[in-house]
């Protein structure tokens, strides 16, 4: 896919999962709902990592820490934030990604990822690569990203 479909194509999915999110067609409250999310990628030394978690309160919390940048945060998010990963996780094929392990050897201190999320259900989706990707990794990062590092800096509560 050349540079302008991947762009077509995640303003697409930013629009469905705003449509979608507003919709209520995700909640945690069904079998299906995330109840943590870990995502962290980059190089060692430079790692990013964003956490959103429900704490033993049903409370949801936001945690994002910046290895380069030196910098945390944790707070009480919007349960709204649970309900766009589920969206994404759901409707964009990130449910292909559980088990995938990619190694490339041939690189030394290379990009990595790992991505864990736990679902209400108990079940769980567990990916991760080290210079190797999944189908769209590139196009799911950076929606991820995209959504996740407004929150970096702002943070808030309900």
């Amino acid at each position: 896919m050349n540079k302008k479909g991947a762009l077509a194509l995640m303003a697409l999915v930013m629009a469905l999962l705003t449509v979608m999110m507003f919709s209520g067609c995700a909640n945690r409250k069904n079998a299906s709902g995330i109840r943590e999310f870990r995502y962290s990628f980059g190089k060692q030394g430079d790692k990013t990592c964003f956490r959103l978690y429900f704490d033993g309160d049903e409370q949801p919390h936001y945690f994002s820490e910046s290895e380069s940048q030196g910098t945390s945060n944790d707070f009480v998010c919007t349960e709204e934030m649970f309900e766009w990963l589920n969206t994404v996780v759901s409707q964009f094929g990130v449910s292909s990604w559980n088990g995938f392990v990619g190694y490339n050897s041939a690189v030394q201190n290379g990009y990595e990822f790992e991505l864990y999320i736990e679902f209400f259900d108990e079940t769980y989706l567990k990916a991760s690569g080290y210079e190797s990707y999944p189908d769209s990794y590139d196009t799911i990062h950076k929606v991820f990203v995209d959504y996740l590092e407004q929150y970096s800096s702002a943070g808030f509560t309900e």
